[in-house]
């Protein structure tokens, strides 16, 4: 139990940290004011570390690169949280528990991350594989028997895996 200074009234959520601040004026914390929601990211690291998942860091930084992946020195330089990249290892861990029914929110609980990030990562998974390939002249032999049948643009693009446009702009080169 302590008093609180401005209103003279016995609290048991007030600690008065010091009383040594000039002109007598004490510091005060109100307990519960404190918001235990970000508490949760802190508990949920002590457990990982207690469990021995996530080794403590030294206190000292090494200047030469070491056999770690990078991926850790480059998440450690972007300042917000929430930009930063999570490991393959969360990324499989969020699929896996994906097909199970489970909210985002509890899968975000469970693996340590946002609900927008597993929301992502489902996201990003179902999209099909971006093909950076180039159009060879096998491509350009197929497309043109499929325009000699009649198919359209869009067809053969979505057949040969390629957009429309570009379907067209190699269709256009080889007849004029």
């Amino acid at each position: 139990m302590s008093t609180d200074s401005t209103t003279g009234a016995k609290c048991s959520d007030i600690q008065v940290l010091d009383t040594s601040v000039g002109l007598g004026k004490a510091i005060v914390v109100h307990l519960g004011s404190i918001n235990s929601n970000n508490w949760l990211p802190l508990l949920v690291f002590r457990k990982r570390l207690m469990a021995g998942e996530v080794a403590p860091e030294s206190s000292k930084s090494s200047v030469a690169p070491t056999t770690e992946a990078s991926e850790t020195r480059t998440a450690r330089a972007i300042r917000k949280t929430a930009c930063r990249p999570i490991s393959a290892a969360k990324k499989q861990q969020i699929l896996d528990l994906e097909p199970t029914g489970m909210s985002a929110r509890v899968i975000a609980r469970q693996v340590g991350t946002s609900t927008s990030t597993v929301k992502a990562v489902c996201r990003q998974a179902k999209q099909p594989p971006h093909r950076k390939r180039r159009f060879t002249d096998d491509d350009l032999r197929r497309a043109q028997q499929l325009h000699a049948q009649g198919r359209t643009y869009i067809e053969i693009g979505l057949e040969l895996g390629f957009g429309r446009d570009t379907v067209s702009k190699h269709l256009a080169v080889t007849r004029g």
